[in-house]
């Protein structure tokens, strides 16, 4: 690695110090401090006015003229939707090579014609970016009536899973931000969250294969999910509601404001939420003896509806010490109380199916969730050339506490009923600071700190009733407090020439933790304590085949970790049924993943990337057979896993009224380790993809007509099958695109189930239907309102916490 890390800082100074020509750079914003997309940048000689050279703005809003004579210039810059921009002398007879631009802001061509400059520069639903790519929800109509959990699962290359568990291109334990804070939780606590989240208040989904050394190394990929905000002068605001039926009701209402004046700007929202679902599992399992021969065959269903509403409000403030300093800070809460009821019936039955024991159970739980937050943010441009310094401090508590009354039937007699009472709290604090430096040359050099300390007490009690009264079991019961602090600093330095760009980053984490398994009446105190320091490096490298960038190699390559959530180091029994139980494991550690990427891309059309990932000691639930009684825990697998990428992405627009967005991924797994006493060796082909249709129906009417499929998936010991569903929606925009109303159709055919097999569980074969509440119709309703027709100077930092969501 360190010849590797001295071959590429040498080839990449080699070519830099070869490079000497005239260059002028610039960024282009909008109005709405956005990129100021596809405007046209033409270079004319001051004595003259002759013509010289012209380019066009990037997705960024950047550009770029170069291998520029000495002598006398000045810019023109135009757009359909802007006013024409005139630059002052730009001179070039200076001994620098480089002249870069302060920031140039783009009015629009007619202030009063702003509504229609938003309709007429209508973003497309995927856009390929150097280190990303970007999901332009709005874009996606279907998205106003889904929860953001649902959304997320229309997002090519990702994968949810029964478990809630969030997977990029086959990468497991991804990292999920909103707005580049991480949530602090993981699995289904995470997926419980995104749920209460309206994809109508969703902007845009960065998907980052391979982050830079300035994301915290937590996750095998990041998803950072971004929310709408207004940021026009004046006050502004929106609001929008949606109602959406299965076999539960789901509903949202929401507002949005935005005050801004010259010098403060306040923002706050405030969202109502329900939803409700309903999740049908099946299992079916034989068991074996020692010498193969079938003893009994077990056949469980179990029945959950879970029911919640949110409450989610957030309010906030910046303010502008000058024109180069601001000061902001954010405050929010949420509580989500939420009641859940469970069935299960689970028949045991001999070789010959005879009927061996009957048992059935009702489970009933009623929980209390709320979350506060505290976020100050200072952001100081230290000059014009993009020279900054940032900070963030955040404060987190997150609260849940609840009871589960469990009812245990056999052959319809009254068998054992107990109950479970939780409590959880978690305090996190963090703070991270950046500071980034343009240097000479188009060298942009890159810094920063990070530090978090996290508290989670978790305390879980059982009570077994016992003639009328109930008593508590120790046995069963337990406390258990996880503490964690990291510290991290990371380093990066970008350049760019005429042709080539590279980037090189390192990252430093250190990490202590201390779990502690309190001792009671019947069980022995637990500690255990780990400690340990990693690097992670990052290595970006693009060419442009062309002078115009059209085609373009990208060569890429980082080292993540995938941590375990603090939840999944307690060594806690969580009852599903009489013969399903899963369990922390104290012996965990982190495991390390490496990624090495060759992307093409030609514009905006196309792109194809192939990808080699492997992986040390990775992590992933595993199941193993005990006393009858199937066990799950989280492990990490001694030995062999990588996987094989192939992933195509066309962007097509085959008539004027309709645009066209399909993806293919093609991945070979390789699982080989030891499970327990058994060994897993499996090695599976699969293809995942999707096609989204988009229709311009007329100027007021478009439409959308989705279908996504997954062949498959190998992760650890569960092999899932081939599913996939289809999506269909209109929109119809009103009051001169101030409102719009969407109608959407969910999974049309119900097909989103999931079946599995286990593999490698001793003297056991075990295979699962899972299927849920994905079949539904939904309307949607959107009004914004407000002076649109200046731009908010600023950007609000919100936050910047990026380790991994594990809380729960």
């Amino acid at each position: 690695m360190k010849h590797l890390f001295l071959t590429l800082l040498f080839l990449l100074l080699t070519i830099w110090a070869r490079t000497q020509s005239k260059t002028i750079s610039g960024i282009l914003r909008d109005a709405q401090a956005e990129p100021a997309v596809a405007a046209t940048i033409q270079l004319f000689r001051n004595m003259d006015s002759s013509f010289v050279k012209g380019t066009s703005s990037d997705l960024s809003g950047k550009f770029e003229l170069r291998n520029l004579p000495n002598d006398l210039y000045y810019l023109k810059i135009s757009g359909l939707v802007y006013k024409n921009y005139f630059s002052a002398n730009l001179n070039l007879n200076s001994p620098l090579n480089q002249l870069d631009l302060p920031v140039i802001v783009l009015l629009p061509a007619k202030e009063v014609l702003l509504k229609e400059v938003v309709v007429t520069a209508k973003k497309p639903l995927i856009e390929q970016d150097i280190d990303k790519t970007i999901v332009n929800v709005e874009a996606m109509i279907s998205a106003a009536t889904s929860n953001s959990l649902e959304v997320l699962e229309k997002t090519p290359g990702v994968l949810v899973d029964q478990n809630g568990s969030i997977s990029l291109n086959g990468k497991q334990g991804v990292l999920v931000l909103i707005d580049g804070r991480s949530t602090y939780m993981s699995g289904q606590d995470l997926a419980i969250y995104l749920k209460s989240l309206p994809g109508a208040v969703l902007d845009k989904i960065e998907l980052m294969d391979n982050p830079p050394a300035k994301y915290d190394a937590t996750g095998g990929a990041v998803i950072n999910i971004k929310l709408k905000r207004n940021r026009s002068r004046g006050l502004t605001g929106n609001t929008s509601g949606t109602l959406s039926q299965g076999q539960t009701t789901r509903s949202f209402l929401g507002l949005n404001l935005n005050f801004n004046q010259p010098k403060v700007n306040w923002f706050g929202n405030l969202w109502y939420s329900s939803d409700g679902n309903y999740v049908d599992d099946t299992f079916d399992r034989k068991l074996f003896s020692n010498t193969g021969i079938l003893n009994t065959q077990i056949h469980s269903r179990n029945y959950f509806e879970n029911f919640s509403q949110g409450i989610n409000a957030k309010l906030g403030v910046d303010y502008n010490l000058s024109s180069k300093s601001v000061v902001g800070v954010q405050v929010f809460t949420q509580t989500r109380p939420r009641e859940e009821t469970s069935s299960y019936l689970t028949e045991s039955l001999n070789a010959n199916s005879s009927l061996l024991l009957n048992t059935n159970g009702i489970n009933q739980g009623t929980y209390d969730w709320l979350n506060h937050g505290v976020n100050l943010n200072f952001l100081h441009k230290l000059n014009d050339k993009g020279r900054e310094f940032s900070a963030d401090l955040n404060y987190l508590y997150y609260q849940s506490s609840g009871e589960k009354l469990f009812n245990n039937f056999q052959n319809e007699l009254a068998s054992t009923t107990f109950k479970n009472g939780l409590i959880n709290e978690a305090n996190i604090y963090n703070f991270k600071a950046d500071y980034a430096h343009p240097l000479p040359g188009k060298l942009m050099f890159e810094a920063g700190v990070k530090a978090s300390m996290v508290t989670n007490d978790n305390n879980a009690g059982f009570e077994n009733l016992l003639n009328g009264y109930y008593s508590i079991d120790y046995s069963r019961s337990n406390h258990f407090v996880y503490h964690e602090n990291i510290s991290a600093a990371y380093a990066s330095v970008r350049k760019n020439w005429q042709r080539w760009g590279g980037q090189l980053g390192l990252r430093a984490e250190n990490t202590y933790l201390l779990g502690d398994l309190l001792p009671n009446e019947a069980l022995f105190g637990q500690q255990f304590t780990q400690n340990f320091t990693n690097l992670f490096p990052s290595v970006f490298l693009n060419y442009k085949l062309d002078s115009l960038g059209n085609h373009s190699l990208a060569f890429s390559y980082n080292v993540r970790l995938n941590r375990p959530s603090y939840q999944q180091f307690n060594p806690f029994f969580f009852f599903f049924d009489n013969y399903y139980y899963s369990q922390g494991n104290v012996d965990l550690m982190p495991s390390n993943m490496y990624r090495t990427d060759l992307t093409y891309k030609y514009k905006q059309f196309f792109n194809a990337s192939f990808s080699y990932n492997r992986g040390r000691n990775f992590l992933n639930p595993a199941t193993e057979l005990k006393d009858s009684i199937y066990i799950t825990r989280p492990y990490n697998f001694q030995g062999k896993a990588q996987m094989l990428l192939l992933s195509l992405g066309l962007n097509l627009k085959p008539i004027k009224n309709w645009s066209l967005n399909a993806n293919v991924n093609i991945a070979h797994f390789t699982f080989v380790g030891q499970t327990y006493s058994e060994t897993l060796d499996r090695k599976v082909l699969v293809a995942r993809g999707g096609v989204t249709n988009q229709f311009t129906l007329s100027k007021a009417w478009s439409a959308e007509l989705s279908v996504f499929w997954t062949g498959g998936e190998l992760s650890g010991q569960n092999l899932s099958r081939s599913r996939y569903r289809a999506f269909a929606a209109v929109q119809k925009k009103l009051w001169k695109d101030m409102g719009s109303l969407k109608l959407s159709v969910e999974d049309i055919f119900h097909s989103w189930i999931q079946r599995e097999e286990s593999l490698a569980i001793r003297q056991t074969e075990q295979t699962r239907v899972n299927s849920s509440d994905t079949q539904r119709i939904g309307l949607a309703f959107s009004y914004r309102f407000g002076n649109e027709k200046w731009a908010r100077k600023r950007k609000t930092q919100d936050g910047a916490a990026e380790e991994a969501g594990r809380v729960q």
